[in-house]
């Protein structure tokens, strides 16, 4: 069984890691055949799968994370998805990282006057 799944003109497949006979499947109402307890519980778990993509989609949405196909298969999967960085974290991040680059260079500097000092 797979999920098709659409977002902003685009499209995804997921495997739900499940499978059923073609034959037993009604297409017309995308569910299994319910005259087998096993298929039964097929449905419930293609409902509660269904759920949790609108749950982690809600979720994205809310986190302001960046909402394309590819983040949803990835959060659905499990893996972590950051938040989109606006112009304040990433103009925080860089001045971060330039202060630190310079105190390496000072400390640099330093190193180097102390040998130049030593050595005459």
């Amino acid at each position: 069984m797979f999920a098709k799944i659409f977002l902003n003109g685009q499209k995804a497949e997921i495997s739900t890691n499940r499978n059923i006979d073609p034959q037993q499947w009604l297409a017309s109402k995308q569910c299994a055949k319910t005259s087998i307890p096993l298929h039964k519980e097929l449905n419930q778990f293609r409902d509660s799968f269904k759920t949790k993509i609108y749950q982690t989609y809600s979720r994205l949405q809310m986190a302001d994370a960046t909402l394309s196909i590819i983040s949803l298969k990835e959060a659905l999967n499990g893996n972590r998805i950051d938040r989109q960085k606006g112009l304040i974290s990433v103009t925080e991040e860089h001045n971060h990282q330039f202060e630190n680059s310079w105190e390496l260079i000072f400390l640099l500097a330093a190193i180097r006057t102390i040998k130049l000092h030593s050595v005459t």
